[in-house]
């Protein structure tokens, strides 16, 4: 497990919106409109049968995932493979507590592989980040030592 910082600050460079790649399959067919009509998203049934919008929609998501996993290279250098499943969670911390059960299923997940070995589930990558909530700002550096233990 590694706990890598990755701020904001001048010399970061935005990164760019991840579904600018789907919006572009999607303009491309329906137009900029959609995104003010979500029902003209039913005009894609219209496409079901069409081989290359299908090849186009199926690209979007491995293109993405080897994009992310340049970056976390870059940021980082840790390495992620992009045909592995990646359990992102990126939001604020607060007193809900769902990062706390985040922790606590790959926990679980390590210790069933642990026990047993052969265990057969999807190679994955938990991609963890968050910004603490400035009311609880004290929650997060609670959350880290947890981690830790």
């Amino acid at each position: 497990m590694s706990r890598v910082v990755i701020g904001p600050g001048p010399h970061a460079a935005p990164f760019p919106r991840p579904g600018q790649r789907l919006r572009k399959v999607l303009d491309d067919r329906l137009g900029e409109r959609w995104l003010v009509d979500l029902q003209m998203l039913r005009g894609l049934e219209s496409y079901a049968d069409d081989a290359g919008f299908r090849d186009r929609w199926r690209a979007v998501k491995p293109a993405n995932k080897a994009r992310l996993a340049d970056y976390v290279r870059a940021k980082t250098g840790i390495d992620l493979e992009p045909d592995r499943l990646f359990d992102i969670q990126v939001k604020r911390i607060h007193e809900y507590k769902r990062q706390d059960l985040n922790v606590l299923h790959i926990i679980t997940l390590y210790h069933r592989l642990k026990q047993n070995p052969g265990l057969e589930i999807p190679p994955r990558a938990f991609i963890l980040a968050a910004k603490p909530h400035p009311v609880i700002h004290g929650q997060a550096d609670h959350q880290v030592d947890q981690l830790r233990r």
